[in-house]
């Protein structure tokens, strides 16, 4: 039994990797971004700067917006209280069409062989 500790998972946004499907998508604005998932704009914004969870309208708005990429690609799935004790999991997902590998002790997206692809923060 946890006396005094919250437990359950949360769902967090993985901002780097996000805003390199939002690129590579086309979307040149928060506005153009929100209009195809079906959100308010200030919605997409503060999702992306961590003001805000994602709740299932940005999720699946996110996902039919943003396909093919997956929820794995674009969220990750926490037990809540892991992000303050530094608890990090790594994922494999799949960016554009190379197969690439979440490390946050690498501190970037990496490509199979090892080259960082895309060393911004994942939340």
């Amino acid at each position: 039994m946890n006396r005094g500790r919250a437990v359950g998972f949360t769902v967090h946004l993985r901002a780097g990797l996000f805003s390199r499907a939002v690129t590579l998508a086309g979307f040149e604005s928060d506005y153009a971004l929100a209009r195809a998932m079906e959100v308010n704009r200030s919605t997409v914004a503060r999702v992306r700067q961590g003001e805000l969870q994602p709740g299932p309208a940005f999720i699946g708005g996110a996902l039919t917006a943003l396909a093919p990429m997956q929820f794995a690609d674009l969220f990750a799935v926490e037990r809540i209280g892991d992000r303050e004790a530094g608890v990090s999991v790594d994922a494999g997902v799949s960016v554009g069409e190379a197969n690439v590998v979440y490390s946050a002790e690498a501190g970037g997206v990496q490509q199979a062989g090892g080259t960082v692809v895309d060393s911004g923060p994942d939340r």
